[in-house]
This record gives C-alpha cells, structure tokens and sequence, in this order.
C-alpha cells in the first residue's frame, strides 16, 4: 500500500467507520430437527445499532444492518405480544350444581383479570358467570371421565396452550400458562403427596386385581387435576391412549392411566402438585393454586 492510499485510510473519520461483524463467528444455527439451535443476539443488536446510526445520517444500509434491524424489531414484537396476551383456561361440569365451578373462576379471574376461561359443559348444566366461552357437547354421564377427554380433544385449536383445571381449584397467583410449558408440547402435574400410599383396588364399584400392591406413585405419577396442552393434539393423543384401556377405565382412573402412558412416550414438563394442584392442609406461601378435592369440599 502507498502513501496515497494510507492517507486516504486514515483521513476516514471516526463516526463514519462501520464496525465489521467477525467473520469466524456463527451468528445462528439451524439445527437438525429443523429448529433454531443458536443465535447471538449481541452482535445482531450491534448490527440493529449500526442500522439506526446509518438512518440518522441518511446513509446507505448494509444488508446485513437492515437483516439485523428487521431480526430485533421481530423478536421486540414477540415479546409485546406475548407479554400482552391472555393466559387461556379451560375446565369440564355437567351438572345443577355450579358451586365448584363458579367459585373457581371467581378465584382464577381475582389474580388473572385478562384470563380467557372456556367451559366445556352439556345443554342441560346452568352457566357459570365470568366464563368467556361455553362449549356444548354430547356427554355421557356415566362416564365423565372418558367424556372430559373427548371434549377436550374436539376443540381448541387456537394459537395459544391452554391450562385444563378442575372444578374444586382455588387460584392464589397470576398464572403463565406459555411459560408452564417450557418449551414442551405438554405440562403435567407430578404428584407430591402420598407417593409411597397403596393403590384401593375396590372403589366407586370397580375393581383393580392388577394393581395389588402399587403404590399411587407407580401407576399414578400425574394427576388431572392441572394439565397444559400447547394445542388439542395433546388431548387426542391422549384420548387415543384412552380408546385403547379396559372400559372400567371410562368411569374413574382412564385419565390417569393415559397422562402415565403419554409422559412415557413422550417429553413433558412437570408441574409440582405441591404448587399447582397443593392440597389445603399442606397449604403454603407458595402454592399458586390450592386443590379442594374428595371430602375437603
């Protein structure tokens, strides 16, 4: 290089010079399933920067500046959205008495104003006020069980997960139903309590000679109380599993039976039943929702 082109170099004055990204470094990665794998959001904020310097003075924008603007006004926007967006929920009543259920939304609505609550219910059961949808279906009462998951399964197919609740819920916290899932398609709720208990196997009529001598925690290590499904393929995966089970199954336990057999062909997100489902005696500061089942109505 001559004197010429040295001057001309160094007579570039600073606020003109652009940084230039390092060309060794990867700046995102797809990965093999096709999803994002890395991206390093500081050097493309460096780039967005270097893109609101160039607009300021009326200069020419790189392709890689406006590539990196259009990224972080992108990503900004997502947050907003997601930030503004209301949690989803969804519970299953048939039936006269909507005690239950209307105490629990009063409960869900006092911490989460912006909540849209869906009732999944049949012609004949009254409404309960505060809900934002009531979605009417064929239920067989005699076997509710079986019937919440079919219902669940028939519809939601909206852009946002969704937290399925029973009824004999009080909610004590704002909920974030997107960030339950932690990334996965499914959250359920790992039992807390009476792990090591052995399983009845006569009740409500039916009988379970199989599960002699199984512990709750062996055959039921999710609870239905509390579910988060990132949309119904959840529930029709699960109600495939159901479809497969001994009849008694439709009337008590089917739903238990389909959560363990999902969670082992599938990866779940586990949500503490002592946070999420806590039973009121071994209530605590930092249970977010407290579950009033069997004779703690």
């Amino acid at each position: 290089m001559d004197n010429e082109d040295d001057v001309s170099y160094l007579d570039i004055k600073p606020e003109d010079r652009v940084a230039m990204p390092p060309q060794d470094k990867v700046w995102a990665q797809i990965g093999d399933d096709l999803k994002l794998a890395y991206i390093n959001w500081e050097m493309i904020e460096l780039m967005a920067g270097e893109f609101d310097t160039a607009h300021k003075k009326g200069k020419e924008k790189t392709q890689t500046q406006v590539m990196s603007k259009l990224l972080v006004l992108v990503r900004d926007e997502m947050k907003q959205e997601v930030t503004s967006a209301p949690s989803v929920f969804a519970f299953f009543h048939v039936g006269e008495d909507i005690t239950q259920p209307q105490r629990m939304v009063r409960s869900l609505i006092e911490h989460n104003p912006n909540a849209f609550i869906i009732m999944h219910t049949d012609p004949d059961t009254p409404d309960v006020e505060g809900v934002s949808a009531r979605w009417e279906h064929d239920v067989d009462r005699d076997n509710l069980m079986y019937s919440r998951v079919k219902c669940y399964a028939e519809d939601w197919q909206g852009p946002l997960p969704v937290l399925y609740l029973d009824t004999d819920m009080v909610i004590q916290s704002k909920l974030n139903v997107a960030q339950m899932l932690d990334g996965k398609d499914a959250a359920l709720c790992r039992r807390a309590f009476s792990r090591e208990a052995l399983f009845n196997i006569e009740q409500r009529g039916l009988k379970f000679p199989e599960y002699q001598g199984k512990t709750l925690d062996e055959l039921y290590p999710y609870v239905g109380c509390a579910v988060v499904a990132k949309n119904n393929k959840v529930w029709q995966d699960l109600l495939a599993i159901y479809d497969g089970l001994d009849s008694k199954f439709k009337k008590w336990y089917g739903d238990q039976e389909a959560l363990r057999i999902y969670a082992e062909r599938n990866d779940v997100a586990e949500l503490s039943e002592a946070v999420y489902a806590c039973l009121p005696e071994h209530a605590h500061i930092s249970a977010k929702i407290l579950h009033y089942k069997g004779n703690r109505k």
